[in-house]
């Protein structure tokens, strides 16, 4: 709205769009923007409403009349919807800490949702278990699963740009490609090297977006399960400790031989997979052949992807709680001394 009346406000609309947007007086451009806040309240709900979790009534309730200057449509629904979205201006953490502010869906809400997209990916993931238990394995699959996988040599540490922050360091000299063919051949070289890099680009796939200090956030708390208790409140659920444990070959691993967290970055970046964005903080997104490398990669289930997001969303809670019990306060000196190894590794 502040944009809109502006004198210039059109200087920041895209080229493409100015033939249009020259023809609208600033009242004109806001209502559109009001119109375009309402139609994604709308697709939100109705996307809601293909899982079962809408109102039988929404949509009447969207279509009642509300006053011009808010779009928080979701208020009708307050005592209706098994999901009350609550759309407004909200503060997004994964986002720059000068720019956080979009309209979207609440905090709650949010928690809501993972919590019930992970309780759903629980459940489809042990069907699509008990599915493959039932299908006879042939003779070939029984053969293959014998023969052990080579073991190549570690990949080597390249520079990933970064600085202790996970900031834009001072500009380094660019790796002969010759030197990124070997790395990409060398790496990733053992289970838990490919893990990590499923599971990087499954959290992509889910989030769209996360900064490079989450992504190891995750990686740390996913990989180890002391770390989680300690820290989260009240601990790991029965059904989440059971999801990890699933990943407990890959995790011991990582924990023996190192997360080697810019090597993964390296890796996926030198396949295009995802691309490391530049600001503060900078930001993993995928890349143009992100759905080619995931093809090539082991399967890692989208529940371990979500709750790996969610741990990380609550300890980003707590880190700066002035509460915290001396064994949260070492488990976090644990994270900070993982941390400062990763980033010294660039």
């Amino acid at each position: 709205a502040k944009r809109a009346k502006s004198a210039d406000w059109r200087n920041e609309v895209p080229a493409e769009h100015r033939p249009l947007a020259g023809n609208l007086t600033p009242e004109q451009a806001h209502a559109a923007i009001l119109e375009l806040r309402a139609l994604h309240v709308e697709l939100d709900y109705t996307v809601l409403e293909a899982y079962g979790w809408a109102a039988p009534n929404w949509r009447e309730a969207l279509s009642r009349p509300v006053s011009t200057s808010s779009t928080d449509h979701s208020a009708l629904l307050t005592d209706h919807s098994p999901i009350h979205l609550a759309h407004g201006f909200q503060q997004v953490e994964t986002l720059p800490e000068n720019d956080r502010t979009r309209y979207t869906i609440s905090p709650a809400a949010r928690k809501d949702l993972l919590t019930r997209l992970l309780k759903l990916n629980h459940q489809r993931a042990a069907e699509e278990q008990n599915a493959t238990l039932a299908q006879p394995k042939s003779p070939t699959t029984r053969k293959a699963a014998r023969q052990p996988k080579s073991d190549p040599a570690q990949a080597p540490e390249l520079e990933l740009g970064l600085d202790l922050f996970g900031n834009v360091a001072a500009a380094a000299p660019m790796a002969p490609a010759a030197e990124l063919a070997s790395f990409a051949a060398a790496y990733p070289a053992t289970l838990a090297d490919s893990f990590i890099c499923s599971l990087t680009l499954a959290m992509i796939d889910w989030e769209d977006t996360i900064t490079a200090t989450n992504h190891l956030d995750a990686l740390i708390l996913v990989t180890d399960t002391n770390l989680c208790d300690t820290l989260l409140h009240p601990g790991l659920t029965p059904e989440n400790r059971n999801l990890l444990a699933s990943i407990s070959k890959e995790s011991r691993m990582a924990k023996k031989d190192g997360l080697k967290w810019s090597n993964c970055i390296r890796y996926l970046q030198h396949r295009k997979a995802i691309i490391l964005a530049q600001g503060n903080p900078r930001m993993l997104c995928k890349g143009p052949d992100f759905d080619t490398v995931q093809q090539s990669l082991p399967i890692v289930k989208s529940s371990i992807a979500a709750l790996a997001l969610e741990v990380t969303r609550q300890l980003n809670e707590i880190r700066n709680s002035h509460d915290l019990t001396p064994a949260q306060k070492s488990a976090f000196a644990s994270i900070k001394k993982i941390h400062d190894e990763a980033y010294a590794a660039v």
